[in-house]
């Protein structure tokens, strides 16, 4: 049970991570998203955002572990980021929204 627990928080963990990042590259592509001079760092950026939304949708799949955790209650403060976070990136653009 310990091991699992352990597991479980790193998939909760690793999919904070992953939000974050997601949110904090959406804000930078709109700040440089019109700017010619940056069209090369907006595209890599736009891969970047593609690459950690597969790796979201990865994690996903592995939720259903974390879901079992006793520790993680639905008031779980882990939990309530997570779930905050999938909020805010409802607001991504639509691109983003079908990789997600």
């Amino acid at each position: 049970m310990g091991e699992e627990m352990k597991i479980n928080t790193a998939v909760l963990d690793d999919i904070d991570t992953t939000l974050s990042q997601l949110l904090e590259n959406r804000c930078a592509l709109e700040t440089i998203r019109d700017d010619p001079g940056l069209s090369i760092e907006a595209h890599a950026l736009d891969k970047l955002q593609e690459s950690l939304a597969a790796h979201l949708s990865f994690l996903d799949r592995e939720i259903d572990l974390a879901k079992k955790v006793t520790g993680h209650s639905k008031n779980s403060p882990v939990r309530a980021t997570i779930i905050r976070k999938y909020r805010e990136l409802s607001l991504r653009p639509r691109r983003l929204k079908k990789r997600i």
